[in-house]
């Protein structure tokens, strides 16, 4: 399993690949889950993150960036859930490096613990049931045990685009809370 150390590795490489960059303070919180759940629907997790950021928060950053520099971190994602990877690469670009590790913590903490999805989505009703995990496979079995919905179901691709929304609401508060914004120059 992937370690905290692990994380902070990968953070650290896509720092020093990417660079540090700006982005404004989000105000809409539900715009920003809004865009990151279609972001899921028309690719996929880490995508749905990356596209609320730079249409929502206009982080100066590429999907294609992002994937061009994932081969090169020190230590391969795995199967860790992907809407936690687009976050720490958000992290990584825009937090004060004094910061990285705390919300870290903190958005791994809220993932695991926490009773998801939060976010409506598309309205129907789709329970709710923590992952006890960062990796994809495992929340999405624990979620599927505890609720008795099939991992391969129609609801469980709903969860999954519902909680790519609600780790892009929860990296924003962390992001919103640590960037000192007025220091930021656009």
């Amino acid at each position: 399993m992937l370690e905290i150390k692990d994380i902070l590795k990968n953070i650290e490489k896509y720092r020093y690949l990417l660079g540090e960059r700006s982005l404004l303070k989000v105000e809409n919180l539900q715009r920003l889950g809004e865009v990151a759940y279609k972001g899921y629907w028309e690719r996929d997790c880490e995508y749905g993150i990356i596209k609320a950021f730079t249409e929502i928060a206009r982080l100066d950053i590429s999907f294609d960036e992002v994937i061009e520099n994932k081969m090169k971190i020190p230590v391969r994602w795995h199967s860790i859930c992907c809407a936690l990877t687009g976050a720490f690469v958000v992290f990584a670009v825009s937090l004060p490096e004094e910061d990285i590790e705390s919300a870290v913590r903190e958005l791994v903490k809220f993932h695991n613990d926490t009773s998801l999805p939060i976010f409506s989505g598309d309205g129907s009703f789709i329970p709710s049931a923590s992952p006890d995990s960062v990796l994809c496979r495992d929340s999405i079995m624990n979620w599927a045990k505890k609720t008795g919905i099939p991992p391969r179901s129609a609801e469980r691709r709903e969860r999954c685009a519902r909680i790519t929304a609600d780790v892009a609401v929860k990296t924003a508060e962390i992001v919103n809370k640590k960037v000192r914004f007025s220091e930021i120059v656009r």
